[in-house]
């Protein structure tokens, strides 16, 4: 495996790891607007 098909493996597990984020954040606030 030559250097660069890490770096874009690494960078393509940040751009999940943040979209999951961002989600479960999303799911997280509309739980709390539904249960008020």
């Amino acid at each position: 495996m030559s250097s660069v098909e890490i770096g874009s493996r690494v960078r393509a597990r940040f751009i999940l790891n943040d979209a999951e984020i961002r989600s479960s954040r999303r799911i997280v606030l509309h739980y709390r607007v539904t249960l008020k």
